[in-house]
C-alpha cells in the first residue's frame, strides 16, 4: 500500500507526463482518455460513491439525479432537433447540481422533488441566458467537473495531510496548466480529417470557452459560437493550446481518480459487482473504437450521470477546504 507522499509523488508524475503528451499531441490524447479511461473512470467512481450512500442522507435520493441524468440525456439524443442540446438540456443540469446541495441539507422527500421541479422551471425561464447556456451547458458537465473540482481535491488532500508533497503537487498542477498555454503551437501541425469528424460531438465545448473568454475577439454570443469555423478550432494557435488544456484535464482527471486507489479503495468490491464493471468497460472501448459517435451516444447517460452524483461530494470538499484554513487560523490565534 503507497504512503500519502508516495501517491502525491506519484500524481506529480502523472500530471506531468498528461501534461507532456498534451501539449504533443492533444487531440489524440483527448479522444483516447474519453474513450478509454472515462469509461472506467465514469464505473468505478459510480461504485464507489454508491458504497459511500453518494454523501446524501437519504437512502434514494439519488434516483432524483438519476431521472435528471435519462432527461438531459434524452435531449442530447434527440436525433430531430439537435438544437435542445444546448437549450434546454442545461436546465436538467441547472437542476442537477441544485437539488445536488439540497440533498445535503434537506431530509422531507416531497420538499426534494420540490426542489427539483422548481430549479427545473426557474431553469426554463431563463434557458436563453448566454452565460447560464455556457455555465449548464458547457462548464460544468466539462471542465469544472475535470478541472476545478480535480483542483479541489488537490488542494483539500495537501491542506488535510499536511505533507510537503502534497503543496508540491499543487504547485506542479498549475504549473502543468500553464505550460499547456506558454510553449509555442507548431504551425505544421496535421489532424486528420477522421480525427476532426470524431472530434465534431464536442465542438461545443471549445466553441464555448473561446466566446465566453473573446479569444481572437469573439463575442460572447450564440451567433457567433455558432459561426466559429472548425478549421479555426483545428489548426489556429489559441484554439490549439486550448485543447492541449482540456486533455491534460481530462487525461489528468482520470489518472488521478485511478492513482489513490490506496487511499478511497474503490477497488474494494464483490467478485461479481468486479466482473460487471470490466464487462460493461470493455465493451464500452470496443463501441468506441467501432464507431466513436455511437459509443459517445450510448455512454453519454453513465457519463453525466457520474457527473450529476459527484456533487455532494464536490460541495464537501469545498467546505472542506473551508474548514481546513478556517482550523490553520484558529490554531494560530490560539497559539499567539
Amino acid at each position: 500500500m503507497l504512503t500519502v507522499p508516495q501517491i502525491n509523488y506519484l500524481n506529480i508524475l502523472l500530471m506531468i507526463l498528461s501534461a507532456a503528451v498534451a501539449v504533443v499531441i492533444p487531440f489524440e490524447l483527448f479522444l483516447f482518455s474519453y474513450a478509454v479511461l472515462g469509461p472506467l473512470h465514469y464505473l468505478t467512481e459510480i461504485s464507489w460513491l454508491q458504497k459511500k450512500g453518494f454523501y446524501i442522507k437519504g437512502k434514494y435520493d439519488y434516483i432524483i439525479l438519476l431521472v435528471l441524468g435519462l432527461l438531459v440525456s434524452i435531449v442530447f439524443l434527440n436525433p430531430d432537433n439537435k438544437s435542445l442540446q444546448t437549450i434546454s438540456g442545461q436546465n436538467y443540469v441547472f437542476a442537477a447540481f441544485i437539488v445536488g446541495i439540497a440533498l445535503l441539507f434537506i431530509r422531507t422527500w416531497y420538499l426534494k422533488i420540490f426542489v427539483a421541479a422548481m430549479a427545473v422551471l426557474v431553469g426554463f425561464m431563463i434557458q436563453d441566458n448566454y452565460f447560464y447556456i455556457m455555465f449548464f451547458a458547457i462548464f460544468l458537465p466539462t471542465l469544472i467537473h475535470v478541472y476545478i473540482f480535480t483542483g479541489l481535491f488537490v488542494i483539500h488532500g495537501a491542506l488535510k495531510s499536511k505533507s510537503v508533497s502534497g503543496y508540491i503537487s499543487m504547485v506542479v498542477f498549475i504549473f502543468c496548466t500553464l505550460s499547456c498555454f506558454l510553449i509555442g503551437v507548431d504551425g505544421d501541425n496535421v489532424i486528420s480529417l477522421k480525427l476532426q469528424k470524431i472530434y465534431d460531438s464536442f465542438m461545443g465545448m471549445s466553441r464555448g470557452i473561446i466566446t465566453f473568454f473573446g479569444i481572437d475577439g469573439h463575442t460572447q454570443d450564440m451567433g457567433d459560437f455558432n459561426a466559429i469555423d472548425s478549421k479555426y478550432l483545428f489548426f489556429g494557435e489559441k484554439p490549439v493550446m486550448l485543447m492541449r488544456f482540456i486533455a491534460f484535464a481530462y487525461t489528468y482527471h482520470y489518472l488521478n481518480w485511478f492513482s489513490k486507489t490506496s487511499i478511497i479503495k474503490w477497488h474494494e468490491v464483490t467478485a461479481l459487482r468486479l466482473m460487471i464493471i470490466v464487462t460493461i468497460w470493455i465493451f464500452s472501448v470496443f463501441l468506441y473504437f467501432m464507431d466513436y459517435n455511437k459509443g459517445l451516444k450510448v455512454l453519454y447517460f453513465l457519463s453525466m450521470v457520474h457527473v450529476f452524483l459527484e456533487f455532494p461530494l464536490n460541495l464537501r470538499s469545498f467546505t472542506g477546504i473551508g474548514e481546513e484554513i478556517k482550523g490553520r487560523f484558529s490554531s494560530k490565534k490560539i497559539s499567539t
